[in-house]
């Protein structure tokens, strides 16, 4: 047979086989709670026909919830069981049995770790005892007030219905409990002794207050003095000292010890709370104890003369048992083990009634299901021989192969897959009752709609430009700017080209004329400063032209605004569609063909003043050139000429640039041919369609917001359960 070391680190190695079942388990929640929404949203979506809702509403994944529920619950107290250190033994049984004395002859402790008595009930706190070879210590966990509250008051407030619990010590000073035989609440004679013990509990509250400190002190038990102050933390106090409970202060005492008539390192017991003590929520702390903490349960019975049959409390506990695990429903024998206290005082024929009585309620016929072992424990060797060595040999013997069942029934997913597939059955039934809606009629007739929209509106608008391209007419910013720098041209001119007045020029002039020895040079210089001065005053056009830019591209997307919907933004010309742009071209899935491509074209329209101005005000400012000198010697006649020679020429440069300016039909070109262009890439181009029924199914919600949504929504929402049901079916 293995050896307990042995068990331990089988155990260990079946944790990975627990940590992968219960990502199993989470996964197939995850999917269960996905079916849920996709049910839900099914629900709550408009058009669903009434017979459809009603097969909806029927529907639930709750049962097969609380299965995997109920599995995690024992994976986690597995995985608890299977990472300890240590082989737990569990002493159950009922008040004044003898539990106590038995764990004090295996251990080898006094009364003062292990308190004992006659006829009354003295254990007070609940301890567990480890074999150890090289420590000799009980270390004491105190209650802090808070786990005091949560652990030993809210239980009592709890089952008598007495409202909230104290949040703080001076609020559970002035708690105002009920007296003895109060006629305000109707309680039953097991909440009346609750009653009193949560008054005893208030006030004695002196005597345990200070050790409310939620730390713990570990006592050498070689220590006799120290030793010896361990029983006020450990038993219940004598009658008439109702006053001095410490013990209530202590959450629970680990005791580590060598056992004096055997070796058996990782091994130790538990002492579980006494079955039908008059404690609230007894049984559910037996019941988290025998899953959590304990791997065998040695239930002490005692034959007296008053009782000596298979009680209520017996039958509980093993009903305990068998719902720890489903493997122990058919093999609880393997957890529990029938100890009989066989005490002086203990007739052989009361003993033999006893065992007669416990064998016909858990082996009957010939069947030892149920191991029943007899030993006095008041002898410890008696003790060690009849109680611990079976007990070892039975854990050596049943603990392997309760771990393997154990394991295996949580693990086996057949009732799992069971109940998956009677949910799968009914997705099937509501995905063959409310099938897609078919998108693709509905998709080619908008798709087609759109673009023929679209051709004819981006028809006019081309019309338009075509005619001004031709006519040169409507010009009207272009023609104002131009307009205004020709009157401030004509002021210059007037004011002496510039020197504050004609007769500023003629002085400058003549003191030129002095120094090059003739107007030739001075003419010629004037003529030239008078040429670049109109150049450069025209390039302030540029305003213009930005603003013929913008009002092409408000026009274009007030178009695109008018066939896209809410594709297109309500912000200025150039920028919405610049986001249009941005938006389409970002799709992956599916993609848009040549539709992104032809808007990002378009934003590449521009009236470039260098190219398409200048050399128009360049070819007017050639007048200027002319041969305006006829005469080698100057007078101040001449000079007069010359001054009105060059505001003739000019005034006429600038106003024969105001008149190509304003009849220049070079930006409706550039305009016509963009949008022409424009529509070559987006309407006329073979796969033009296709493209657009792409546009449509990809942004049919934005296009058309109130009429694609709902048939979109209800297609999504029955896809998406579909997805959910082949993964839940692959599981």
């Amino acid at each position: 047979m293995p050896t307990l070391q042995e068990i331990l680190n089988n155990r260990k190695s079946m944790l990975t086989k627990v940590a992968q079942k219960q990502e199993e388990l989470k996964n197939v929640e995850e999917q269960l709670h996905a079916l849920d929404k996709a049910v839900d949203d099914l629900l709550n979506c408009t058009g669903l026909e009434e017979n459809t809702k009603g097969l909806l509403q029927g529907f639930s994944t709750q049962p097969c919830r609380d299965l995997i529920k109920k599995k995690k619950d024992t994976l986690e107290t597995l995985g608890r069981k299977f990472s300890r250190d240590r082989i737990v033994v569990g002493s159950s049984g009922k008040a004044r049995v003898g539990k106590s004395t038995l764990l004090k002859q295996i251990s080898g402790l006094d009364d003062n770790v292990i308190p004992t008595g006659d006829n009354l009930p003295v254990t007070a706190v609940r301890s567990k005892i480890f074999y150890s070879s090289t420590k000799n210590a009980a270390t004491i966990f105190m209650h802090d007030f808070s786990s005091f509250r949560d652990n030993v008051l809210r239980p009592y407030h709890e089952m008598l219905e007495l409202g909230a619990v104290p949040n703080g010590i001076r609020e559970f000073e002035r708690v105002s409990y009920p007296a003895p035989g109060d006629p305000i609440h109707n309680y039953s004679e097991k909440m009346q002794v609750m009653v009193s013990q949560l008054r005893e509990m208030q006030s004695a509250l002196p005597s345990y207050l200070n050790h409310l400190t939620g730390t713990y002190n570990t006592i050498d038990l070689r220590d006799d003095e120290k030793r010896a102050g361990l029983r006020k933390f450990t038993a219940k106090p004598g009658h008439g000292d109702d006053h001095n409970r410490p013990y209530l202060a202590v959450k629970e005492i680990v005791i580590e010890c060598r056992f004096p008539k055997v070796e058996a390192e990782h091994f130790g017991f538990i002492d579980l709370p006494g079955l039908g003590e008059i404690l609230p929520n007894a049984e559910k702390r037996h019941l988290e104890n025998l899953k959590d903490e304990v791997d065998l349960v040695l239930l002490t019975k005692r034959s007296t003369a008053t009782e000596r049959f298979w009680n209520d409390s017996d039958s509980q506990l093993l009903e305990d048992l068998k719902n720890i695990n489903e493997s122990l429903k058919e093999n609880a024998g393997d957890f529990l083990i029938v100890a009989i206290n066989n005490e002086q005082g203990t007739t052989p024929d009361q003993l033999q009634a006893l065992i007669d009585d416990i064998n016909k309620a858990l082996n009957p016929g010939s069947e030892q299901r149920y191991p029943v072992v007899v030993a006095k424990y008041s002898d410890q060797s008696d003790v060690n021989k009849n109680i611990v060595l079976p007990v070892l040999r039975h854990l050596q013997e049943k603990l392997p192969v309760m771990d393997r069942r154990m394991l295996e029934c949580v693990t086996d997913m057949n009732d799992c897959r069971s109940e998956l597939k009677r949910i799968l059955d009914e997705v099937n039934v509501f995905i063959r009752t409310i099938p897609v809606k078919e998108l693709n009629e509905e998709i080619d007739k908008r798709a087609e709609d759109l673009r023929t929209k679209l051709q004819g509106k981006l028809g006019e608008l081309i019309k338009e430009y075509d005619l001004l391209s031709v006519t040169g007419e409507n010009n009207s910013a272009l023609a104002a700017q131009a307009g205004k720098i020709d009157r401030e041209i004509q002021t210059w001119i007037e004011n002496g080209f510039g020197r504050d007045g004609k007769e500023a020029w003629l002085r400058e002039a003549q003191n030129k004329n002095a120094l090059k020895g003739g107007y030739l040079g001075f003419a010629e210089e004037e003529r030239n400063n008078i040429r670049v001065e109109i150049g450069m005053r025209y390039w302030q056009i540029t305003d213009s032209i930005a603003e013929l830019e913008n009002s092409f591209f408000e026009k274009i997307s007030g178009v695109l605004r008018e066939c896209f919907g809410d594709l297109v933004p309500d912000l200025p010309g150039r920028e919405a569609v610049q986001v249009l742009a941005d938006k389409l071209g970002s799709s992956v899935n599916p993609a848009l063909g040549a539709i992104p491509e032809a808007i990002r074209n378009l934003l590449e329209t521009r009236i470039d003043f260098r190219i398409n101005f200048y050399p128009q005000i360049r070819t007017e400012l050639k007048q200027l050139e002319q041969d305006i000198v006829k005469h080698e010697s100057i007078s101040e006649d001449n000079l007069s000429w010359l001054s009105d020679n060059l505001t003739v020429l000019a005034s006429g440069c600038s106003y024969n640039i105001v008149k190509s300016l304003c009849h220049s039909s070079m930006p409706y070109r550039v305009f016509w041919a963009s949008l022409d262009m424009f529509a070559d890439s987006l309407i006329r181009h073979r796969n033009s369609l296709q493209d657009f029924r792409r546009l449509v199914r990809h942004y049919g919600n934005e296009l058309w917001p109130d009429q694609f949504k709902e048939m979109d929504s209800h297609n999504h929402m029955i896809l998406a359960l579909r997805h959910v049901a082949e993964t839940l079916g692959n599981i």
